[in-house]
């Protein structure tokens, strides 16, 4: 923190202020993240994690439509075998995690 005209200012670990829009930023993904938490036992990791995936990246600028549905998809289904059938993880399964097991 220094001051600047009789105001306070955040600065980041490289010296550069924080701004509004930084803070913002921050507090959205921690909302996601509760989110995320909140809604993985309802409807199973693989729609959570899609779900979760798709509104950070929304958040991060990211606005092409392929990229925005194939990579949560993809990476979503992709790590549900990795872990569950792969490894034998358990992890929190819905409609759709049963259907595919």
């Amino acid at each position: 923190t220094v001051r600047s005209g009789g105001k306070s200012i955040l600065l980041d670990a490289d010296g550069v202020p924080i701004t509004v829009a930084d803070a913002l930023r921050v507090a959205a993904t921690i909302g996601l993240i509760i989110g995320y938490v909140v809604l993985i036992d309802p409807v199973g990791y693989i729609l959570a994690t899609a779900l979760f995936l798709v509104a950070a990246m929304l958040l991060m600028g990211i606005r092409s439509v392929i990229g925005l549905i194939v990579l949560p998809v993809g990476l979503s289904l992709v790590n549900f075998y990795v872990f569950s059938v792969a490894f034998g993880v358990p992890l929190p399964m819905a409609f759709l995690e049963r259907w595919l097991s």
